[in-house]
């Protein structure tokens, strides 16, 4: 079992990686806005998405994991 320190941050980390994400996808949008070039912004905001998923989704594994352990 991971140990509550090390769960923590982890959890800390995923929220980070979440923030930062919605910050970038948050700027992409007013470049869009401003008439940026369409489809390299929604390139953008697509990888940006998904790295946080993925981080949102590694996290989610590990909690799930460790429920199943202490259960």
């Amino acid at each position: 079992m991971e140990s509550r320190e090390g769960l923590l941050i982890s959890i800390i980390d995923t929220a980070t990686v979440a923030t930062v994400a919605f910050d970038q996808i948050d700027m992409l949008v007013a470049d869009l806005l401003a008439g940026g070039d369409m489809r390299q912004i929604c390139s953008r905001i697509l990888y940006t998405t998904g790295d946080a998923r993925g981080a949102v989704q590694h996290e989610r594994r590990l909690a799930e994991d460790q429920q199943r352990e202490v259960g």
